[in-house]
């Protein structure tokens, strides 16, 4: 650890002699999260940069959403991974539901929220 304003060590010098003296530039983002209202404009937006994961909950995490009673303290996860993102269930009361267009491949024991219905789908 350096104090701020303490000369930089050596090697944090760049090759043409460059000193960095600042934070470092950010990485990229790789996701924009938007919440959106009932007319489905945007309320607010966070973004998720590379390598980087964002907790959301009612009472703890990165993104909060106090006035959600339908939400866990601590709901979900969303990170990138290589690219990818991932949205993980924190062990909520009442999981993640994903909104499907067209088509996505289904597991066994996922279960499904068609209008009011939950469906159970089971291999054969």
């Amino acid at each position: 650890m350096r104090r701020v304003g303490s000369p930089p060590a050596a090697s944090s010098r760049e090759p043409d002699g460059t000193c960095h003296m600042a934070s470092l530039t950010p990485g990229p983002d790789v996701a924009l999260v938007a919440q959106l209202r009932g007319d489905r404009s945007v309320r607010d937006i966070h973004y998720l940069a590379a390598g980087q994961k964002m907790v959301l909950g009612r009472d703890t995490g990165d993104w909060t959403f106090p006035y959600d009673q339908t939400m866990s303290g601590r709901h979900a996860e969303l990170e990138d991974q290589d690219g990818a993102l991932v949205i993980r269930d924190l062990g909520s009361r009442n999981g993640i539901a994903v909104a499907v267009r067209g088509e996505r491949r289904l597991e066994p024991g996922q279960r499904l929220l068609v209008g009011d219905q939950v469906l159970c789908v089971e291999s054969l």
